[in-house]
């Protein structure tokens, strides 16, 4: 019978203790949230300068690829909100059968090997738009 006593009275510790424990109120816990709120109001604040210098070299980038695309004349420019958009004007189709083989097997080749348009252009001494239309007649013709 005696350690019925001795259970019961440690259980009525225990929950005086628990209630004691809910209702004080806890410093930590308010020492967390303020540092928790200053490490998210600095992300928040970095989030910004990083984003403002993005945008900043995104206008510069668009600025250059402007300068250079005017001096070719084959694009305009397009401003929709924050974002840059170059569209590309109608050009006259290329007579692919009109290119000499070795030209055009160059440019199957330098595709094949995962160049982009600009280096394929660039490589074999041809517009864009030309390593564009044989790569397409390629595809299509396959």
């Amino acid at each position: 019978m005696n350690i019925w006593w001795l259970v019961i009275g440690l259980f009525v510790i225990a929950i005086i203790l628990l209630l004691i424990s809910v209702f004080t109120k806890d410093n930590t816990n308010n020492e967390l949230e303020d540092r928790l709120d200053r490490l998210t109001e600095d992300q928040s604040q970095e989030l910004f300068a990083l984003k403002t210098r993005i945008s900043e070299l995104e206008h510069a980038v668009f600025n250059a690829t402007n300068a250079s695309q005017e001096s070719y004349g084959e694009f305009d420019t397009v401003e929709e909100g924050n974002t840059y958009v170059v569209a590309e004007e109608e050009v006259e189709p290329v007579n692919v059968e009109s290119i000499e083989d070795d030209v055009r097997e160059s440019v199957i080749n330098d595709y094949a090997q995962g160049y982009t348009m600009h280096e394929i252009s660039n490589h074999v001494g041809i517009s864009t738009n030309t390593v564009q239309a044989i790569i397409d007649d390629y595809i299509e013709n396959r």
